[in-house]
């Protein structure tokens, strides 16, 4: 009893100050996004540009499946991360759906400022999701604020979801916190696919239907969080971020992967300062020859996380059998 009353207070003091501040602008308050079908290019899509920023495949599996699902409703569909992606193109797509990690409770900077620089979309229907590690934080506000990014642009607001896998922040493992991870080693899982098949369909019957949607953001705390420069606190616990040049094999894997050009892999450095701690680099490295040492800890990346563990990820049905 005392226990429960203890998880009451906390809650209403959390809530308390939530409210608090979202009406002294600290947390942003909730706001909603709605189309405007005046301004639809048109209601019958057949062009589907699906892009994503993904660092460990789990984004790129699920944005996958979407390309998948629409393909079969009869659309022609390019995909692909948005740094191989044709910014000039999107324009002549009939429908736009964008999917991004949550990065330190937030869509990751990088993939912020090129949406930012894209063409107008003036008249585009477009739907976003996220991925994110275990249970979470501030997932559905990631999403409303990915989609809230391709409204800016002038694309018509269509739906978000959310979509969840086993953690690839490699500091959390490293610093003996595996459990943690590991509750959650069954993600993604068939009902993870079957969400993201339905996310897909939803999309086009929104725009197909002309629907009255509206797509809210939430009052959280982690919305605090999220103007906190978080990637620069958490690298403070960061006493080394170098390549080891014994095992590098010049694959160019990290410097491909980092979204902000902080690595040169054929110089032997990494830009700290550049760095916006993705740990892209350190999970996609195939030698370890990326080397952190974080809170005391050596950090060993995603796949040797995986292989430890005997872990092998799920993909989903149709892709396999590309």
């Amino acid at each position: 009893m005392m226990d429960a009353m203890k998880h009451t207070r906390r809650d209403c003091l959390i809530k308390g100050t939530v409210l608090a501040l979202a009406g002294t602008g600290v947390i942003d308050g909730c706001t909603h996004l709605s189309p405007r079908y005046a301004a639809l290019k048109t209601a019958n899509p057949r062009r589907a540009a699906v892009i994503w920023f993904s660092q460990t495949g789990h984004t790129a599996s699920i944005g996958r499946l979407v390309a998948h699902v629409l393909r079969a409703e009869g659309l022609d569909v390019i995909e692909g991360d948005y740094r191989q992606f044709d910014a000039s193109s999107l324009p002549s797509f009939d429908i736009i759906i964008a999917g991004s990690p949550v990065f330190y409770y937030r869509v990751p900077v990088n993939f912020r400022q090129w949406l930012s620089r894209i063409p107008p979309l003036d008249g585009i229907p477009a739907a976003s999701f996220v991925t994110f590690g275990g249970a979470g934080h501030n997932q559905h506000n990631t999403a409303f604020e990915l989609l809230e990014c391709l409204a800016e642009r002038g694309a018509l607001p269509l739906c978000i979801d959310m979509f969840s896998h086993m953690s690839a922040f490699a500091p959390t493992w490293s610093t003996g916190r595996e459990a943690r991870i590991l509750r959650y080693r069954d993600l993604p899982n068939d009902s993870t696919f079957d969400a993201a098949r339905a996310f897909a369909r939803r999309a086009l019957s929104i725009v197909r239907g002309r629907e009255d949607v509206r797509v809210e953001s939430r009052i959280a705390f982690w919305q605090i969080l999220k103007h906190m420069d978080l990637p620069w606190w958490t690298k403070l616990f960061c006493s080394k971020h170098a390549i080891n040049r014994d095992n590098c094999i010049q694959c160019g894997k990290c410097g491909q992967i980092c979204p902000v050009g902080a690595v040169s892999y054929r110089d032997y450095r990494v830009n700290r300062s550049k760095c916006i701690f993705c740990m892209g680099c350190v999970n996609n490295c195939p030698t370890g020859a990326m080397e952190m040492t974080y809170a005391g800890s050596e950090v060993y990346g995603y796949r040797e996380f995986l292989r430890r563990n005997n872990i092998t990820l799920r993909i989903p049905p149709e892709l396999a059998r590309k």
